[in-house]
């Protein structure tokens, strides 16, 4: 999915082309993609809260898959999916309110229908796991079951599958002793994957409305963090050879990095410093140029 479809190529998938939807125009797909940011190495479009300064009465994100065909996520506040089960016209009117106006409209009708007949599903609460493996009885838990996600940052399979790929290289490294391999595994990816969990936590954070003197403290530092980190990443784009770490969008960076999930969330904890940082150099530079034209006028005064 990293090697997704162009813009050009989405949209024309949107535009009907894609088997699983209805046919849609051309015109109305290329302005959804665009409006939207589905461009070269997006794989979706993601409708948020129509009333962002308000409490999100849901959104709905739609995957463009490897295989051609689309699927998609709705998130609906608690307890409202449950009295919309069944409920076609009701699922319309949700999809119409999470989505804008460029949305295909011929979607409209098979979407709420196969919404309608879905039972509703919910997400696990996340758990920090103390151990990923038992290395004495060569056990060792992979993907959800040792470290569940929400889908908000498509993390849940990607994960896994590099929870397999980190074993193999921790069974290969030890010569395939299952105890030191276990143990070399568990060493390594215990803290990346405690990481993104705290990661996904304060992103859900984040996403909700501030309440200024009511919010923990805790939340409050990472919603400053997380800020800061979003309104940095256009400047460390311009860094040599950060381009291929870190994207324009958020999202991306942590779906496309290579970055493992602890310096990444050491990389959100730290931003608030850099953005501090730099605002300090920038101020010091204003008063330092003020500083001197003041005293180039006083100068110039002087000699007259």
């Amino acid at each position: 999915q990293k090697e997704a479809a162009t813009a050009a190529a989405a949209a024309a998938a949107v535009a009907g082309t894609t088997p699983g939807m209805p046919a849609a125009p051309a015109a109305a797909a290329a302005a959804a993609a665009e409006d939207h940011g589905l461009g070269e190495g997006m794989t979706f479009f993601a409708f948020n809260n129509p009333q962002p300064n308000q409490p999100s009465p849901g959104s709905i994100t739609l995957y463009l898959n490897a295989s051609g065909l689309w699927s998609g996520t709705v998130y609906q506040p608690p307890g409202k999916y449950e009295t919309m089960h069944g409920d076609v016209a009701a699922h319309e009117a949700a999809i119409k309110q999470f989505t804008p106006e460029t949305f295909p409209h011929e979607w409209v009708p098979e979407m709420a229908k196969q919404m309608a007949d879905v039972k509703p599903s919910r997400i696990n609460p996340m758990r920090l796991v103390s151990d990923l493996a038992a290395p004495s009885l060569g056990v060792v838990l992979l993907g959800d079951a040792a470290h569940n996600v929400t889908p908000q940052m498509g993390q849940g399979c990607n994960s896994a599958l590099e929870d397999a790929v980190l074993l193999d290289q921790a069974l290969s490294s030890s010569n395939y002793n299952i105890k030191e391999g276990l143990q070399h595994f568990q060493q390594q990816r215990k803290p990346q994957v405690h990481a993104l969990q705290r990661m996904e936590e304060e992103n859900s954070w984040v996403r909700r409305p501030a309440r200024v003197f009511q919010d923990p403290i805790d939340k409050t530092l990472a919603r400053f963090a997380w800020i800061s980190f979003f309104m940095l990443l256009p400047l460390l784009r311009l860094l040599p050879g950060m381009k291929q770490y870190v994207h324009a969008s958020l999202f991306q960076t942590i779906m496309s990095t290579t970055i493992p999930y602890n310096k990444l969330h050491r990389a959100i904890r730290v931003a608030p410093f850099m953005m501090l940082g730099l605002l300090g150099g920038v101020l010091y530079g204003v008063v330092w140029a003020v500083r001197e034209g003041i005293c180039l006028a006083m100068k110039a005064m002087a000699r007259l």
